[in-house]
């Protein structure tokens, strides 16, 4: 383990992500980590951080020092190994993702004609990225309370994430990435996305198994979708399975800690948390408004 345990605030350990893991933490002042080769593309990004924290950290001959503002993002790629990382202050709420080979070899064939993406992803110092911090914010909305898309949520956000660490390192720019895209999926295709939702509501609905239904790239089919529909998939997906919620609850029949977990829930809490987010009311409430 990296990190020690004193921090840790949330974690996807039990969510079932594939392709990347996730921790919420504090930092005390003081040593963060030292001497540690990953083999996983680590992320830290400064959710909540402090622009009077001072975070040092060293990867051979490469030193940094800056601020952990908001926003702020620090990158190690697989097999590298960092020194150290220390804090002159205490840094809430610290996102650290790793992210495995998965998202980057979705990109492979998309606008890399078949490079090896990992190859394209350097160490970074802290730096400000609007984009990836909006990913970290959403990563970490997801910890703090789970949706039934989570997984696809995350699937969705760290092929977003893969892309913008490989794109900014080459020089292709994004009109060769995005161009396929532009004009959404095709109507054939779309039915066909469409009817695997409904025929597997219950079931992996992974941006992989999504994208392989239409015979296209996770990455290119997540933003053609939306160029269609409207909204990503997590959301469709997400909007398709309360509405089986709402039919599961009203008919009474299956017990609510079925209902969650065959939608994908880690607890009932969880899904009673997410139905009330959703409609307003709790389910045993929207079921009585409705039948009395």
């Amino acid at each position: 383990m990296k990190y020690q345990d004193g921090g840790l605030l949330k974690s996807s350990a039990g969510r079932g992500w594939v392709g990347v893991t996730a921790e919420l933490r504090n930092h005390a002042a003081g040593l963060i980590a030292n001497r540690k080769t990953g083999v996983d593309t680590e992320l830290a990004i400064a959710v909540g951080g402090s622009p009077e924290a001072v975070i040092r950290r060293g990867s051979g001959k490469s030193l940094d020092e800056c601020a952990a503002a908001q926003g702020t993002v620090w990158v190690c790629p697989a097999g590298v190994q960092e020194d150290f990382v220390e804090g002159s202050a205490l840094t809430p709420h610290i996102l650290h993702i790793w992210m495995s080979r998965k998202p980057f070899n979705d990109l492979a064939d998309d606008s890399l004609r078949g490079a090896d993406p990992y190859e394209y992803v350097s160490y970074a110092n802290g730096y400000a990225d609007p984009l990836i911090a909006q990913c970290g914010l959403a990563i970490a909305q997801e910890l703090h309370q789970q949706t039934s898309t989570g997984r696809i949520l995350v699937e969705s956000i760290a092929n977003t994430i893969a892309a913008r660490l490989v794109h900014s390192n080459t020089d292709r720019g994004p009109d060769v990435a995005f161009a396929t895209d532009r004009s959404g999926l095709d109507t054939r295709r779309l039915l066909r996305v469409l009817e695997a939702v409904d025929a597997d509501l219950e079931g992996d609905l992974s941006i992989a198994h999504l994208a392989s239904v239409a015979c296209l790239s996770p990455f290119h089919f997540a933003r053609a979708f939306k160029t269609s529909m409207g909204m990503s998939p997590h959301q469709y997906v997400s909007a398709r399975r309360l509405h089986r919620a709402k039919d599961l609850v009203v008919a009474g029949a299956t017990p609510l800690s079925q209902i969650a977990a065959s939608l994908g829930f880690s607890s009932q809490a969880n899904f009673n948390r997410a139905f009330k987010a959703a409609t307003g009311v709790t389910p045993m409430a929207y079921k009585l408004a409705l039948t009395g």
